[in-house]
């Protein structure tokens, strides 16, 4: 089960300044069950401090002012998430750049209120299949060390699951525990492995979808919690660049820090999708 430049800067200059003391976790849990991961916030359980410029591709997604996502920037007009962040959502900031998300002042950072928001055609609520959506900025914006894409897998890895316990490495700014209520300042990371299909879907079972992408826990010891969905699952491949190969998703019913595989939405199942929306161009 589970739980599921010009035009920015004078959009900027509009918005307030987020109180994000009271900015809750977007829901998102999986029932066995599958939970989504809220639009909440804390940080990753079992996570460490990220350094500047460590996750330049990282971004935050304020929802109708008072729930947060997380969101992955993947080209110079566009952020993806997870399509239940913000399905159903009516108001959306995104912050790029930051380390710190409680202070407004750090340098570097860079606030964008999306033109557009797509949810995947095919996204369906009680399973979260195809759990992926587009924010697409009003303009282009320039990248800098600390503003940044990652890459998506390349066309000859589409039928990939990337499923054969991978060392993988997720961030943001979740809980980092269940049932923590506020969102945690800090940028954290924690170094995660990807989980045999068979286990996963044994796990869920018709819950689980063939879009979707799992880690394990290690029994409850590292994982994504509240706040942490839409952000990124990252494989750092043989040629030594970093590669999304998922969007946070969910976990099981028995918690962020329960010993239930965590989901993800698998990208290489997306590419098509993705390319057509996305605004990149996909690697042979």
């Amino acid at each position: 089960m589970w739980k599921s430049a010009v035009t920015i800067l004078a959009l900027l200059a509009l918005s307030e300044a987020a109180d994000w003391h009271n900015v809750k976790p977007a829901y998102r849990v999986k029932p066995t069950v599958l939970k989504k991961t809220y639009r909440h916030s804390n940080r990753i359980v079992g996570g460490t401090f990220a350094t500047v410029g460590q996750f330049p591709y990282v971004a935050a997604i304020l929802i109708d002012g008072t729930s947060f996502c997380g969101g992955v920037l993947i080209s110079d007009y566009t952020v993806l998430t997870a399509a239940h962040c913000v399905n159903g959502g009516s108001t959306f900031e995104i912050t790029l750049g930051a380390l710190n998300i409680y202070d407004e002042t750090e340098p570097g950072r860079l606030k964008i209120v999306p033109a557009k928001v797509r949810v995947h055609e095919a996204y369906a609520d009680f399973n979260l299949a195809n759990d992926v959506a587009i924010l697409e900025f009003p303009s282009r914006i320039e990248f800098t060390d600390t503003i940044k894409p990652i890459r998506l897998p390349a066309w000859s890895q589409k039928d990939l699951l990337f499923d054969e316990e991978l060392p993988a490495r997720i961030a943001g700014w979740g809980w980092t525990y269940d049932g923590e209520n506020s969102i945690s300042s800090d940028l954290l990371y924690a170094d995660v492995t990807t989980l045999y299909t068979e286990l996963c879907e044994s796990y869920y079972g018709s819950l689980y979808h063939s879009s979707q992408l799992c880690i394990d826990t290690f029994f409850g010891q590292y994982g994504t919690c509240d706040g942490d969905a839409g952000g990124p699952l990252i494989l750092v491949e043989n040629d030594g660049n970093e590669t999304l190969i998922g969007i946070a998703s969910y976990y099981a019913d028995d918690g962020c820090e329960g010993i239930g595989p965590q989901g993800f939405a698998r990208i290489s199942s997306q590419l098509d999708w993705l390319e057509v929306h996305g605004g990149v161009i996909i690697r042979p």
